[in-house]
């Protein structure tokens, strides 16, 4: 299942877990005991970025963290290594790879030897060209702040609209500015009155645009209804 088109912040459920996708994507997947594989030949032919998001659900609720692992390759090139579906205590995860290619595009995924029971499993994904989005590490590091937060907040509704390109248009909570071109990178984040629990993640200040003093959050701070990054 396969689109070239915007990602979508529609919320369904499916098990009773939120999702920020339609249900229809995530009622169905590709499973290989060992890997799956999806090769794209009609790519530009001059080298241009694009973004791959990838939408993952386990459908056996019995199936536990560590079952399930498996290493994700673009172009031949590990983007992810040891993946696993519910690393963050959720049977949905979302993912967003970044590559230059031209022509082609080869996604790969494939099962950890000794250290997995099951072969991959993937609902969708989605193919963006960077014609005008996000900072690469922008969006990288968002997503990982945003499945820190997941863990300790499977229901927040805010994290439920928190999908596709941070900043095109821009999530909830985001303040973000053009710095080159069609290249735009996070300078705010404001997750104050949202009603969060848990950790601060220690990731947001790896966000480098952020403008203001960034402070440093030990292990022990957790998270607050006054919770703000500017």
């Amino acid at each position: 299942m396969v689109s070239l088109s915007e990602p979508t912040n529609s919320t369904t459920y499916i098990n009773d877990v939120k999702k920020t996708v339609p249900a229809k994507v995530l009622q169905t997947a590709l499973t290989h005991k060992d890997r799956l594989e999806f090769l794209h030949s009609d790519l530009d032919t001059e080298d241009s970025n694009y973004t791959v998001f990838l939408y993952f659900f386990e459908f056996n609720q019995s199936i536990k963290a560590g079952q399930r692992v498996f290493d994700i390759y673009i172009n031949n090139e590990i983007k992810m290594g040891k993946f696993d579906i519910w690393n963050y205590g959720s049977p949905y995860r979302e993912a967003a790879l970044s590559v230059t290619a031209s022509r082609s595009l080869n996604l790969t995924l494939v099962k950890v030897e000794n250290a997995s029971d099951l072969g991959p499993i993937l609902n969708a994904y989605e193919i963006l060209q960077w014609i005008q989005g996000t900072n690469q590490q922008d969006v990288e590091v968002i997503m990982k702040v945003r499945n820190e937060l997941v863990l300790n907040n499977k229901e927040n509704e805010l994290l439920q609209t928190w999908s596709g390109d941070p900043c095109f248009p821009p999530w909830k909570g985001l303040k973000c500015q053009n710095i080159s071109g069609s290249l735009f990178v996070i300078t705010g984040l404001n997750i104050s009155s949202r009603q969060f629990q848990g950790p601060i993640p220690a990731s947001i200040t790896e966000l480098s645009y952020l403008t203001g003093k960034i402070p440093q959050f030990p292990k022990s701070s957790v998270l607050t209804s006054g919770s703000e990054a500017q």
